[in-house]
């Protein structure tokens, strides 16, 4: 499995970005995913950020998702989005954190997915928490989780 960052995410506006992350099987059988995935965000010197994530939670671009199991097919893909604020607030009251990449954990792995994301890239500037979805079998359209399943 190897994950990529997708050319165009959406914005909400007021600071509010997503970004999806694509999760490409790179091998010859089929692979089951569950769950939400970890993340790390990592600074220039590849040493963790300490950056809240949650898991699964309702965010300003979209809602917490029904956590299915995704069968990702030989050279198929899998997506997670993640959301996350660039601004600071009004009163400078959360802090912000500067990520040239983001790592990301299968549940119950200790290693990251091999990742292209970060590489020729300005990275991710994070002000306070950020939200991941569970795996997804469909990317977002037109920035929200089009699929009816996905909406509650």
């Amino acid at each position: 499995m190897e994950d990529s960052k997708e050319p165009e995410q959406p914005e909400g506006g007021l600071g509010h970005h997503a970004v999806t992350v694509v999760i490409r099987n790179r091998g010859s059988s089929v692979c089951v995913l569950s769950g939400v995935p970890t993340l790390e965000f990592v600074d220039a010197a590849n040493q963790p950020l300490a950056v809240t994530v949650c898991q699964n939670c309702d965010a300003y671009l979209f809602r917490s998702q029904p956590v299915r199991e995704i069968h990702v097919g030989p050279k198929s893909p899998a997506y997670v989005v993640v959301a996350y604020n660039i601004n600071n607030g009004a009163e400078g009251d959360l802090v912000c954190r500067n990520a040239l990449a983001l790592r990301l954990y299968l549940p119950g792995q200790s290693e990251p997915l091999k990742s292209r994301l970060g590489q020729g890239r300005d990275g991710i500037r994070s002000c306070g928490p950020v939200d991941v979805t569970p795996f997804l079998e469909k990317p977002p359209s037109d920035g929200f989780l089009a699929d009816p399943a996905y909406r509650q």
